[in-house]
């Protein structure tokens, strides 16, 4: 389902010279989510973008089995210039397949909203988790309403924006549903809240919904 489109869309974004997290700070849930961390030994960056949460990773756990994904190789390529230091990094373009249960973290930030099969991919984050293994999701909520110029791609049926044309896709959650996917998935949840953080092209402030879940079965 705008599969072709949609790696397009990315593949454009991340080889733009505006397209930049330097000034976009990484919210503090997730940070005090990763500061409480313990004794991890393999950890997923999904959507790893420009490898941000990756550093923060790396830097509190130097020796980690790290492994990051994305769809495009430009998005690959400045995460893993980014951890050039780090002695375990795998990287994975697109889906990962042929293993189950082999993280005891993974990230999901600011990612899944912008994924077409969406709901598939909270089932495949409690694949790859560990039993007993702890993860972050975040995505954007439907308290941020888009701004005027998508309102004609915005279908408020399903609450999603798609372009045709340039392939962007962005769903956006109510907090009931965000929570029924986690828990249908699979996972359970341990904390949940929101925040807002800056969008990496244009800086302008979007409302994200979190969730901090666990795989206890």
């Amino acid at each position: 389902m705008y599969r072709n489109q949609f790696w397009c869309y990315w593949d454009r974004k991340h080889n733009q010279d505006e397209y930049t997290y330097k000034n976009v700070f990484i919210d503090e849930n997730l940070l005090e989510y990763i500061e409480s961390l313990d004794n991890i030994k393999t950890f997923l960056d999904h959507g790893c973008g420009h490898g941000r949460i990756s550093k923060v990773i790396c830097d509190k756990f130097p020796d980690i089995d790290i492994t990051v994904n994305d769809i495009t190789p430009k998005a690959i390529e400045k995460t893993t210039e980014l951890l050039h230091e780090t002695k375990n990094l795998h990287s994975v373009l697109g889906e990962i397949q042929y293993v189950s249960g082999e993280y005891d973290c993974i990230i999901s930030h600011r990612v899944i909203h912008s994924c077409p099969d969406y709901e598939n991919t909270f089932t495949e984050i409690y694949r790859l988790l560990k039993k007993q293994g702890s993860c972050f999701i975040s995505v954007r909520s439907l308290d941020g309403i888009p701004k005027e110029k998508h309102r004609q791609s915005f279908n408020s049926k399903n609450n999603i924006i798609f372009k045709k044309i340039k392939g962007r896709f962005t769903k956006f959650f109510k907090t009931d549903e965000f929570k029924e996917l986690i828990t249908h998935s699979g996972l359970s949840i341990k904390n949940f809240g929101t925040f807002s953080e800056l969008s990496a092209k244009s800086q302008t402030e979007n409302k994200y919904l979190y969730a901090i879940c666990e795989k206890v079965k």
